[in-house]
């Protein structure tokens, strides 16, 4: 997608989240993908954004449980420390105050 990296999009073609990679630029070059061999990618949300981002954040939490399952890597949290059930709640609690849900 825009800026050779992964969104995920909703029915109107809208960003829901976002893939990057760690190593500089961030990008991915898909002639090359099956020979990629990077430290870490990020799953990334901007809000305001997705008309429900609860909904989206969901998503893109169990995006990233099924990739870091797949890949056998560790899931972390936006200092990178390993992901605890409090980030998620906290994180969850954001995305609903975009949705108007406190």
């Amino acid at each position: 997608g825009d800026m050779n990296i992964y969104h995920r999009v909703d029915e109107n073609n809208k960003s829901l989240f976002s893939l990057v990679n760690m190593v500089k630029p961030g990008s991915f070059d898909p002639a090359n993908i099956h020979e990629l061999n990077t430290p870490g990618i990020t799953l990334f949300m901007q809000l305001p954004g997705p008309p429900k981002a609860g909904d989206a954040f969901n998503d893109m939490l169990y995006t990233a449980q099924r990739l870091s399952e797949t890949l056998q890597a560790r899931l972390c949290d936006g200092s990178r420390q390993p992901l605890t059930e409090s980030a998620v709640l906290e994180y969850r609690k954001i995305a609903a105050a975009f949705d108007g849900n406190d």
